[in-house]
């Protein structure tokens, strides 16, 4: 996979620098890159407990984070997969996702939501990010 720059004058669009504190807390960078990928998605329910745990400045740059990506809406499905390799069908899909995913870890729902299956991705696009 090959994650190319637009040509000079487009629009760059979503870079994950773009999150609140994805630069500057690692616990961020990692929370995003890897604990929401396909292998690590199922350990949600220890992060929730980390969320509370780990120290009052991660829950809190966590939640920013989160908080940004549900008001904002930043990225599409292919910033997504680039991001965690999560292909989603379409961003009504991705962000209900995440909706999920913040309510378990900060609100009160007791189970984390269902990522996509991993075996069956959207074929409209995967081949662009995956060849």
């Amino acid at each position: 996979m090959s994650l190319e720059l637009p040509p000079e004058g487009e629009p760059v669009g979503f870079r994950p620098s773009d999150l609140p504190h994805h630069a500057t807390d690692p616990g961020v960078e990692a929370f995003f890159r890897y604990a929401l990928s396909h292998e690590f998605v199922r350990d949600l329910p220890e992060y929730r407990a980390d969320t509370r745990r780990v120290g009052p400045v991660f829950g809190r740059h966590l939640r920013e984070a989160f908080e940004y990506l549900l008001r904002e809406r930043p990225c599409d499905v292919i910033d997504w997969s680039r991001l965690t390799r999560v292909a989603f069908e379409d961003e009504a899909r991705l962000y209900d996702y995440l909706r999920g995913v913040f309510d378990h870890l900060f609100g009160d729902r007791p189970e984390p939501p269902v990522p996509p299956d991993p075996e069956a991705p959207p074929p409209d696009w995967v081949d662009l990010l995956w060849s």
